[in-house]
């Protein structure tokens, strides 16, 4: 067994009403995160302020870029045989579209000013080492409640994705043969999503316990106790002595669109 005596830190102070999104298992996406507004840069004159609304040098410079990228992903669109030669390419193009037009896992930060950023991270589950382990009933824990537990504390929405996500492996192949983008996590490994909108000290503070969470949670052992997270005992992973056949997670069924994939939001 291993053990953190110490409590979850209080991540309240900002975003204490969450952004309208439920406690609830199944995949989904949470509300999206729109461009942020422009705000100032440089210097001003002495005794004075900027305008809230001014805008700086980076939000031209993504405009020109989104602008770039969303013309090549058209040429290629055009090309026929030849575009579709290019597959990676439109899918690397169409992601970072994506991360610009959002403002996720920005290169540059803003940090004079409230500017949130979105920060996604997926961390891989290690089942390919330990086969025989079973990590997704771990991470749920009793009834989900260590999964809410760790979206609540960190205020996080957390997804359990990916290949083995579920006990149903025959209709995640189904789904994924489909074609229907929020399905496409089934071709991927077995892994734990992340996600949070804040301020970018405040974000990154919020992934990292997140994180470190996952850093005990996902070790071989079967109790893991993490104050403020976890319960003793885990009769999830008490029953079936840590075989996959048993994960405990019947509450995985219950609410989303995805059927299986678990997740977790705070409110």
């Amino acid at each position: 067994m291993t053990s953190s005596s110490s409590a979850v830190p209080d991540f309240s102070s900002y975003g204490a009403s969450g952004a309208g999104v439920n406690e609830a298992y199944g995949y989904g996406q949470p509300n999206a995160f729109g461009a942020a507004a422009a705000y100032g840069y440089g210097t001003p004159a002495f005794g004075g302020t900027f305008p809230a609304d001014m805008s700086s040098p980076l939000d031209a410079e993504i405009q020109i870029v989104l602008r770039e990228i969303h013309g090549e992903i058209q040429l290629l669109e055009q090309s026929g045989e030849y575009g579709d030669h290019f597959k990676n390419a439109r899918r690397l193009l169409a992601t970072e579209a994506t991360k610009l037009e959002n403002n996720i896992d920005p290169e540059w930060l803003e940090v004079d000013i409230n500017k949130p950023i979105k920060v996604t991270k997926k961390i891989l589950v290690p089942s390919f080492r330990h086969q025989k382990f079973n990590f997704v009933g771990k991470v749920l824990g009793p009834k989900g409640t260590t999964l809410q537990n760790i979206a609540k504390t960190y205020k996080c929405h957390v997804y359990i994705l990916g290949r083995g996500s579920t006990r149903d492996r025959a209709k995640e192949q189904e789904l994924l043969a489909g074609g229907d983008p929020q399905y496409a996590h089934y071709g991927g490994p077995l892994h734990v999503k992340v996600e949070t909108t804040a301020p970018p000290a405040i974000a990154y503070q919020r992934v990292a316990g997140v994180l470190s969470v996952l850093s005990e949670l996902l070790q071989p052992v079967k109790e893991t106790h993490i104050e403020g997270i976890t319960t003793e005992p885990n009769p999830t992973l008490q029953e079936g002595d840590g075989d996959t056949s048993g994960d405990g997670n019947e509450d995985k069924k219950n609410g989303g669109g995805d059927e299986g994939a678990s997740g977790a939001g705070f409110s």
